[in-house]
């Protein structure tokens, strides 16, 4: 935005969060990194430890119902106090092994995420999840991708950011 010479009330902030799950239960999903726009030490430990304990099963949509819910329940609190929640959401929807069973599942969840104003993006982790980015390639609710190489991740997620955020500021 900067580079852009737009105005200084055009500035972005953003929020992450990290959510994983070890199976299929609502029971077993992780809030890895609260969503916050703070990315600390202490989240990173976190997140690597939560991530290199794998679970089975397909959580998929236990996790991005998860996310669905709190992002629903978000705009209702503030339409509760009158205020008109307009933001941006991304949701990266990271797989290593696909959707198996579960892809109308997942298709109807990111139509109902779209409703709410955010983008759905599907990324599979290496070629064993290459069926994601079809599943959720379902404009204009979804978007999909793979990354080849976990180490292509941070430039794809990058990538799906940007082309929003140009989106939002064509200028």
């Amino acid at each position: 935005i900067q580079r852009a010479g737009l105005q200084k009330e055009n500035s972005l902030a953003a929020r992450t969060q990290s959510i994983s799950f070890r199976g299929e239960g609502p029971e077993e999903i992780d809030l890895d990194k609260p969503l916050s726009s703070q990315f600390s030490a202490e989240d990173k430990v976190r997140l690597w430890q939560s991530l290199t304990q794998q679970g089975s099963g397909n959580g998929d949509v236990g996790a991005l119902s998860f996310v669905y819910e709190q992002i629903k329940k978000e705009i209702e609190e503030a339409e509760k106090r009158g205020a008109k929640d307009n933001r941006l959401r991304m949701v990266i929807a990271c797989s290593d092994g696909g959707y198996v069973g579960a892809e109308g599942e997942m298709r109807a969840l990111a139509e109902e995420l779209s409703k709410l104003k955010a983008v759905v993006v599907g990324m599979g982790l290496t070629e064993t999840a290459a069926s994601v980015p079809v599943v959720l390639h379902n404009p204009p609710w979804s978007q999909g991708d793979i990354a080849k190489s976990i180490d292509d991740l941070p430039a794809l997620v990058a990538k799906h950011v940007v082309l929003e955020a140009i989106k939002l500021f064509p200028e």
